[in-house]
């Protein structure tokens, strides 16, 4: 177990509700709202975004024949 780890414990709790993204976002954004919880959007998360682009960079430059991601 390192600091973070011991400091932080990690919990996690799968709800699959909605039809679509839209229906599933509804209940996230309700849910993040009773628990005082912190939704992480998809589109629409800096840090997020930033790591997605930097994990396709790695993809890439550790295959560069790859077709599908």
């Amino acid at each position: 177990m390192n600091n973070s780890t011991a400091k932080y414990p990690v919990s996690a709790e799968l709800v699959e509700s909605g039809n679509d993204f839209e229906e599933s976002a509804k209940v996230v954004e309700k849910l993040s709202k009773e628990k005082n919880l912190y939704y992480i959007h998809a589109a629409n998360e800096p840090h997020l975004i930033n790591g997605v682009g930097t994990e396709f960079l790695e993809i890439i430059n550790d295959l560069p024949n790859v077709d599908t991601v």
